[in-house]
Order: C-alpha cells, then sequence, then structure tokens
C-alpha cells in the first residue's frame, strides 16, 4: 500500500489556472486602463501647465563638454542657462499655440508649459568659460574644461 496513489491515467492534467480564474475580466480591465492613460499625458496628471523635461546628450572630449538639449520649437529668448551652486540650470517655457479662430485640436500629443533641468557639474570644469547657441531646436552648451583638474578615480577594496 502506498501513501501516494499512483496515477494511471495518460490523460494530461487540466492546469489550475483552467478549473478556476480569480480575475475573469482582467483582459477586458486592462484594455480600460491602457484606455485611460494611453491619451492621458502625465503632465495632464501633475499640473496643467503640462510639467515636461527637454531630451538632452552630453558628451566629453579632451577640452570641452558638450551638452545637446532637444528643445524644438523655441528660440533663445525663450531658455536661460544659469550656474548655481556647482550646478548646471537649464530652464525654459513653451507656450501652446492657440489660433481657436482657425484651428480645433481633435489631438495634441506635443508638451507644453515650463521646465528645468538641473546638472551637477564635476570638479574640472571651467564654469567660468561656458558658451550656449540656440538655433533650429538645438540648445548647445559647450564647458570648457581645466586642464589637468580630472578627478582621480580610487578602487575601494570589497572585504
Amino acid at each position: 500500500m502506498s501513501l501516494f496513489p499512483i496515477r494511471r491515467s495518460h490523460q494530461p492534467r487540466t492546469p489550475i489556472t483552467t478549473l478556476w480564474n480569480p480575475f475573469p475580466d482582467w483582459p477586458a480591465f486592462h484594455d480600460r486602463i491602457n484606455q485611460l492613460f494611453g491619451t492621458m499625458d502625465i503632465g495632464e496628471l501633475l499640473s496643467p501647465d503640462n510639467v515636461w523635461s527637454p531630451s538632452l546628450d552630453i558628451s566629453e572630449t579632451d577640452r570641452e563638454m558638450i551638452v545637446k538639449v532637444d528643445v524644438p520649437g523655441m528660440e533663445k529668448k525663450d531658455v536661460s542657462v544659469e550656474i548655481d551652486q556647482g550646478d548646471l540650470l537649464i530652464k525654459g517655457e513653451r507656450k501652446i499655440e492657440k489660433d481657436e479662430s482657425k484651428d480645433k485640436y481633435v489631438h495634441v500629443e506635443r508638451s507644453y508649459g515650463t521646465f528645468l533641468r538641473r546638472l551637477p557639474l564635476p570638479d574640472y570644469v571651467d564654469q567660468d568659460n561656458i558658451t550656449a547657441t540656440c538655433r533650429n531646436g538645438l540648445l548647445e552648451l559647450r564647458l570648457q574644461l581645466i586642464p589637468g583638474a580630472k578627478k582621480d578615480v580610487r578602487t575601494v577594496n570589497i572585504d
């Protein structure tokens, strides 16, 4: 006699999920959530000003650090660059284009409102020698590096 009965049938077992489904309406619920949040920008949830943040790239050569910021549809008067306690602050505002007499928007995906990007600057950047240009929706910052002032890289032993 065995404590555990041996199953002699060669029929495959039916998975438990087909026997009982605790969330029978999950696909419909998931579709409704996607419909709700698929058409809503996170900026709409945070504030009426549609908070947004432009994308940027940072590269470095032997002599300078280059920061490129995408600011489509903006001019240099709409953007400001500041140094604050060792941080590079890039601020701006993209205003919504409204001409209600001509256009009636059916769908809007572009973000509008103010933005602030705060980038900590390394010690080897010359904070007094920074140039900026804004052309064709691209803000380009060139930060000169202090010669021979690179940060030391130290290895930490792991016990």
